[in-house]
């Protein structure tokens, strides 16, 4: 019904003299069951019409209107999701997101080579001091 509406407002606008704007801020145009008022200042179209012995105007709904209004209410919803996630998680740097692994320098590398030859010298010492224990036998 609203497309309906929508199109008699446009063959209003189209059928409506040109001078008609210069009367008045409205102009009205007869449909089954009230008017269309067609509001020259705004663009906005109403359908008027008689409901208990009262005149009511109700705005037509227009839908390319309707479907700007949603999808700036849904960026609007978008851009505080995304901002309250960005709160959640903290900052974005790699460093923040866990542990990092820190690989050993070269004084460290030598340190664990140096305990390690030292390690095995000992070991190898020992190995042969079994075997050259005079009370042992072979």
């Amino acid at each position: 019904m609203t497309r309906a509406l929508s199109l008699v407002a446009v063959a209003i606008l189209l059928a409506v003299p040109a001078h008609a704007a210069e009367t008045g801020r409205y102009v009205l145009k007869d449909v089954e069951g009230g008017f269309i008022r067609l509001d020259t200042g705004t663009g906005a179209v109403s359908l008027c019409r008689s409901l208990n012995e009262q005149w009511r105007c109700e705005p037509v709904a227009d839908a390319e209107v309707a479907l700007q209004d949603e999808i700036t209410r849904l960026a609007e919803e978008n851009a505080a999701l995304q901002q309250k996630l960005a709160e959640l998680t903290g900052p974005q740097d790699e460093r923040a997101i866990g542990p990092t692994l820190e690989l050993p320098s070269e004084e460290d590398i030598d340190r664990i080579f140096g305990i390690f030859e030292r390690f095995m010298r000992r070991f190898i010492d020992f190995a042969r001091s079994l075997s050259e224990d005079p009370g042992r036998e072979t």
